[in-house]
């Protein structure tokens, strides 16, 4: 019997300041299920418009787990 892993909604915080040990600012995207726990987290960074790397994080995402 395989057992199945509850589904949870996705909560996106966009545009999330952290302010690095230099001084310099920069800003990400928090994707996190909308429930209290700990879960596993990705990190992607990329020197890029974070938007651009958007759709390939997703793309991986599919690939490398099971969506609903």
């Amino acid at each position: 019997m395989v057992k199945m892993r509850r589904a949870y909604r996705i909560v996106v915080e966009r545009d999330v300041e952290v302010n690095m040990k230099d001084g310099t600012r920069s800003y990400c995207d928090i994707y996190r299920p909308d429930k209290d726990g700990k879960f596993p987290i990705i990190l992607v960074r990329t020197p890029y418009n974070k938007g651009a790397v958007e759709e390939e994080f997703f793309k991986l995402l599919h690939q490398l787990f099971l969506t609903l």
